[in-house]
This record gives C-alpha cells, structure tokens and sequence, in this order.
C-alpha cells in the first residue's frame, strides 16, 4: 500500500497548525481592560488601533518599530532587548510596569498595546512583570494568567528566571522605591514626555 496519503495528511496538518499559530500570532489579546498584548503586526497596523482604541504602545524589539502616526510620540516607549535568555530585561521591567500604570491611570479611555515580534517571550514578560506589581500575583500566576487571555505566550527561561527576580525584589519593597514615591505624589513617565522628553531605554 502505497503511503502517500498519510505522507501527505502530515503535511496538511502541519500546515494547519503552522497557520493557526500565525492568526494567532497576528491577534491582539486583552490582558486586563483597557491592557492589550500582540505582535508587531498589530502595532504596526493603524485600522486595527484605531479601531482597538489604543492610545499608548509599549514596544519590546531589539530594533526601533515603525508605529503609525495615531500613536502620538509621547505616548510610545521602545524597550530595547532581544529575545534572548541571556538578554537583561529585568533592569527595564520597573520602567515599563511604571509608563504602563501611568498610561492607565491617567484617565478611563487610554488604551494601552504592548508588543514584541509575535507577542510570544518578551511583551509577555512584561505584562506578567505588570500583573506581579500591581495585582500582587505570583510568577507561576501571572503567567498562567496571561496564558489564559493569549494561550501562546511563553517568556524564555531567562526571563521567566528574571521575572522571579523581579517577583522577590516587589516583595521585598526594594523595587524601584522612588519610582513607586513619584506615583504616590502624582508624578508620571508621561508628564516627561509631554516635557519633550523622548524615551527609549536598552
């Protein structure tokens, strides 16, 4: 018996779940209300935030994104990193934990997109390190949580090893003290942008 068939309905499917990864891939995933994680897809894609309501855009890419013109350049914070295991995203987590907070806090229509390549490692991880600042979850939690809104996100070892770190520093209230002071006093990341303050950190 000849075994084409078979040979053939194994590259169907591979087919299948190749595609089925991409649209999701190529899907903005509500975290939290007014909280959105993609790819850079959706970033880059002007009906799509509009038509999502997004207002501000946190970028996790080793290279500068290209973001349409709705997205003013105050309300934009490019994360520098590679999605590495190696690469230090840790040191920016209290960063964009900071400009997103601010984002949401600022009013009640602010829409916050956060995203990498394929909204897979590092936009998630960024998110998760979010959830364990201001909704006091564990990193198990927090991913799980995530993984519940976007099934397929999944930070690399180095990072998932950083977000514990991160996890153990908020416990320990020694994460960024004077930038939780400057939120308790109404300070916020985007007063300095509208200072004229550019902001990209890596």
């Amino acid at each position: 018996m000849l075994s084409f068939p078979v040979h053939d309905n194994w590259r169907l499917a591979v087919t299948a779940v190749n595609r089925a990864r991409r649209e999701r891939c190529s899907m903005a995933n509500l975290i939290l209300p007014r909280l959105y994680l993609a790819g850079y897809t959706i970033a880059s894609d002007s009906a799509e935030l509009v038509r999502l309501g997004v207002t501000h855009v946190v970028s996790v890419l080793e290279h500068a994104p290209s973001l349409p013109k709705s997205i003013k350049e105050e309300c934009r914070l490019h994360v520098k990193v590679a999605d590495r295991a190696e690469a230090n995203l840790l040191e920016k987590l209290d960063t964009t934990t900071s400009f997103i907070r601010a984002a949401l806090n600022e009013n009640d229509t602010n829409v916050v997109l956060v995203h990498c390549l394929m909204g897979i490692s590092r936009s998630a991880t960024v998110l998760c390190a979010y959830l364990i600042a201001t909704k006091n979850m564990k990193v198990d939690q927090a991913i799980n949580y995530v993984q519940s809104k976007r099934p397929i996100i999944s930070p690399n070892t180095g990072f998932k090893e950083q977000l514990e770190t991160y996890a153990k520093r908020h416990k320990q209230g020694t994460h960024s003290t004077q930038d939780s002071r400057r939120h308790d006093s109404g300070y916020s990341l985007l007063a300095k942008f509208r200072e004229g303050i550019g902001f990209q950190i890596g």
